[in-house]
């Protein structure tokens, strides 16, 4: 009897397990995207002959191909995945400056909140990439930093950062896009925009792209 009770109980433990397997199927459908950095800063890549528009940040810039997404052949992908905010400003006077962009588009901050970076050193670092990029007649804009699906603890310093980076912004006259607004709710990034519950998949990056288009468009730049 106990035996026949041992088999039933793995049996339905199995079909427990199935179930929840294709419950989170249904919520990440999408396969995460293949890394594919368009440059790897370990080699002596050339900088481009005509950048308008430099997009800098981690895994979530990096992995979209952003002259498809925004329609254009003049935009650069200076994202690195796992980079936090400090070691974005390494790629400024050797990649980004000298490509002469007229906007840079920047998001980072989520590999600062893995690695416990303080948030007083993390605006410190975000600050000085502003200040060289206007010192450099680029026009900064800094997209919010993503939430994560249902990460409560993750999502409560992401606002935190958001918050302190809007007062950077404000004190800097720069543009401050709040990408959360669409892409995320009351539970943080939604599962429909995301393959993993902090990367976006098509969906999340077709809206990204609308969001910088309309910016482009607003901004009177072709």
């Amino acid at each position: 009897m106990n035996k026949t009770l041992l088999i039933v109980s793995l049996v339905l433990n199995l079909l427990m397990l199935s179930g929840l397997i294709l419950i989170g199927s249904r919520i990440f459908a999408e396969k995460p995207p293949v890394i594919k950095e368009v440059q790897r800063w370990t080699e002596d890549v050339p900088v481009p002959d005509s950048v308008h528009i430099a997009m800098l940040g981690n895994s979530l810039t990096a992995y979209a191909d952003w002259n498809e997404l925004l329609g254009r052949n003049d935009v650069q992908n200076f994202g690195v995945a796992d980079f936090s905010v400090k070691q974005l400003s390494w790629l400024l006077d050797q990649w980004v400056i000298p490509s002469k962009p007229r906007f840079c588009f920047i998001n980072g901050g989520q590999e600062d909140i893995m690695l416990g970076v303080p948030l007083e050193r993390m605006a410190e670092d975000y600050s000085m990439i502003l200040d060289s990029l206007q010192h450099n007649g680029i026009k900064p804009v800094v997209q919010s930093t993503l939430m994560r699906w249902e990460d409560a603890e993750a999502n409560r310093q992401t606002e935190k950062i958001n918050q302190l980076l809007t007062a950077i912004c404000r004190e800097r006259n720069i543009d401050f896009i709040n990408l959360n607004t669409v892409l995320s709710g009351k539970n943080g990034l939604k599962p429909q925009y995301t393959t993993d519950g902090m990367h976006l998949n098509s969906k999340g990056y077709e809206l990204w792209s609308i969001i910088v288009k309309d910016y482009l468009l607003l901004n009177n730049s072709r």
